[in-house]
């Protein structure tokens, strides 16, 4: 059964739990390297050369010494910053407060240097980080980026909610993929959702029907250095894959695989909407899509998708 999520968003700097209900609380340093130190799910998938692009070494490294690199990218809260935010999730409380979701027991909200993910904002297990960069953004622009964080906390701890929400959009389950080794060789992965190909669309391209899944990989042909980052070769492509035996394989014509380019496919932006252009993976559309309806806002390009969403919600 479903309980409403009240109290999620509690004025709170230091742990606290009413009624069964959770806390959105503030992470101190050490919590926070204990939550990015772990070879969790995503850790433990990373390509080689995705951990050294994101923290833009020149010599290989474990995914254990990735994850305890980006622990060490983990700061403190100061007084003025959270005095800046508790209004803002003071207000995220009181808009998602009438939604029915099933969350973790806990979410902490930590702040890093931010050179640990490209000064980007992301989620690990429970926790939302965001970069000191994100935390010096405009208040709506930052309160509204704790909003999409927050859906990826959510529906990583509900699956129901991922694949419903995901559905509106057109992507189901399908099996992992064995990622080819020429993607795999410059693979990079979202920490929001690290499973390799495990949701896909389908897709009717000059009356050809087959099944895609987004792939993440970098253009960059080097290891970032200086001012560069890893977001700066990323692309996504869909991959046609075929799904027999509970298993996904990478359909090629000859040698080449099949990629398409969503951004360049009409019949891919019909089914997932024109209401944002990040669309390297379901979990990120509808992650801006919760932005959306968590401020009950329809009048965007594609209503349908956050009319859709608020039945889910709700």
């Amino acid at each position: 059964m479903r309980r409403p999520l009240a109290a999620l968003l509690l004025l709170a700097i230091s742990t606290a739990t009413f009624a069964n209900d959770v806390v959105l609380r503030f992470g101190s340093q050490r919590e926070g390297q204990a939550i990015l130190g772990k070879l969790d799910e995503y850790a433990s998938q990373t390509s080689a050369y995705e951990r050294q692009a994101k923290l833009k070494l020149d010599r290989p490294l474990s995914a254990a010494a990735f994850s305890a690199a980006q622990g060490n990218e983990v700061q403190d809260w100061d007084k003025a910053e959270l005095q800046r935010l508790l209004p803002m999730l003071a207000r995220i409380h009181n808009d998602v407060a009438a939604f029915k979701l099933k969350p973790p027991g806990e979410i902490m909200l930590f702040k890093t240097s931010g050179r640990e993910e490209g000064n980007a904002a992301y989620t690990r297990g429970n926790g939302i980080f965001l970069s000191s960069s994100d935390v010096g953004k405009p208040d709506r622009e930052l309160e509204d980026e704790i909003r999409h964080e927050l859906f990826h906390v959510l529906s990583r701890h509900d699956r129901q909610l991922r694949e419903r929400a995901y559905a509106i959009i057109g992507y189901t389950p399908c099996p992992l993929l064995s990622v080819p080794p020429e993607i795999e060789a410059s693979r990079i992965s979202n920490p929001d959702e690290p499973r390799n190909a495990s949701y896909c669309i389908e897709l009717t391209i000059d009356g050809h029907s087959a099944r895609y899944t987004p792939m993440l990989f970098s253009t960059l042909g080097h290891i970032p250095k200086g001012k560069e980052n890893f977001f700066d070769g990323l692309v996504m492509r869909l991959l046609q894959v075929s799904t027999s035996d509970g298993r996904s394989t990478a359909v090629r014509d000859g040698k080449a695989l099949q990629l398409i380019d969503p951004e360049q496919t009409p019949a891919f932006l019909k089914k997932t909407g024109m209401n944002t252009g990040y669309l390297i993976h379901p979990e990120e559309t509808m992650a801006d899509n919760f932005v959306f309806a968590s401020h009950r806002n329809t009048s965007v390009p594609s209503p349908w998708v956050v009319e859709q969403l608020l039945k889910v919600l709700q």
